[in-house]
């Protein structure tokens, strides 16, 4: 049983999906910088955090902005690895993978 378990959370947790970058607007003027996953298309989940911000009771972390704006996405075969990672770089490294993110989806198009 307990290999069986084993095995399950290994195969859930590899799957793939996007990492993206997102710039979120406070209450008070500051920016920052917000690093999300998900295995669904990604025009979904920014679609969510916009809805979020626009509501009266706003209980997520996206929605305490005032504003939210997508900077980069890019697919990941570990998804839950990979956004571990991104969170701990610096800021400044997060603004500029994610402006080379974008800069690749470009070139793709």
């Amino acid at each position: 049983m307990y290999m069986l378990m084993r095995i399950f959370m290994v195969v859930s947790i590899s799957r793939g999906g996007f990492i993206y970058i997102a710039e979120s607007v406070r209450r008070d003027g500051s920016v920052k910088l917000y690093v999300g996953m998900t295995a669904r298309p990604v025009g979904e989940r920014v679609a969510e955090h916009l809805k979020e911000v626009e509501t009266q009771n706003r209980r997520t972390w996206c929605g305490q902005g005032t504003a939210f704006r997508l900077l980069g996405f890019k697919w990941f075969e570990d998804r839950h690895r990979m956004e571990r990672e991104v969170k701990k770089w610096p800021t400044c490294k997060k603004r500029e993978i994610a402006y080379k993110w974008s800069l690749e989806r470009a070139r793709k198009k």
